[in-house]
């Protein structure tokens, strides 16, 4: 029964750190059993139900993509016919305001795919010049943008894609709250590389800093 309870205990904590395949196998002849299946079954009514939020959240994403280039061409052939500026300028806001929407939606399709491991794609990638292309992939913005990077930051093996558009986020990010300059860094420390995106602007209450991740 001990090690019976053991398997349940690791079962458990696989399940709840994300391991969804995590099951506890035993005998029919365990005393704990029955417990097993009913802990097998509940795990896998979860699974089913994470797969179809999974499912609809890239499905109803996915659609989203139609109207936002419907209203994209429209606000286009507005704009090329209207003769009054301060209408041309809302258009041009309203145009900017399509274009945030429509990252929401490729950062909620690439969410519904980042389920699990499997879906990095992972290689060897020199960190420095990946950095330097985020900075280059920026909107305009009235702040400067600085970099100190270490001499040292070497190759690393990740997913480059995604790297690059996590950093993109927070660059994006601190374009929108910046005080005065951004500054990218990035150092080597003991067993990892440390990226710091500084824009001296408001900072998350330290009890829900947590929550950000």
């Amino acid at each position: 029964p001990w090690q019976g309870l053991q398997s349940l205990s690791r079962t458990a904590d696989e399940f709840g750190s994300g391991k969804l395949t995590a099951r506890p196998h035993m005998k029919p002849s365990a005393s704990i059993y029955p417990l097993a299946e009913r802990i097998n079954h509940m795990a896998d009514r979860i699974e089913d139900l994470l797969e179809a939020q999974k499912s609809l959240l890239h499905s109803v994403s996915h659609e989203l993509r139609t109207p936002i280039a419907r209203l994209e061409f429209g606000l286009e052939l507005l704009d090329a016919r209207a003769k009054d500026p301060d209408l041309s300028k809302r258009v041009k806001a309203m145009e900017g305001d399509l274009r945030e929407l429509n990252a929401l939606v490729g950062e909620l399709l690439d969410m519904s795919k980042l389920d699990s491991a499997r879906n990095l794609q992972a290689a060897p990638t020199e960190l420095a010049p990946l950095l330097h292309e985020c900075t280059q992939m920026l909107p305009p913005s009235p702040h400067a943008l600085d970099c100190a990077l270490a001499d040292d930051l070497g190759e690393l093996e990740l997913d480059p894609r995604l790297l690059a558009r996590a950093v993109c986020n927070l660059l994006r990010n601190a374009q929108k709250y910046a005080t005065g300059r951004i500054l990218l860094s990035a150092s080597r420390t003991a067993n990892a590389v440390e990226i710091v995106v500084d824009d001296g602007g408001p900072r998350s209450p330290g009890d829900e800093r947590d929550k950000v991740f």
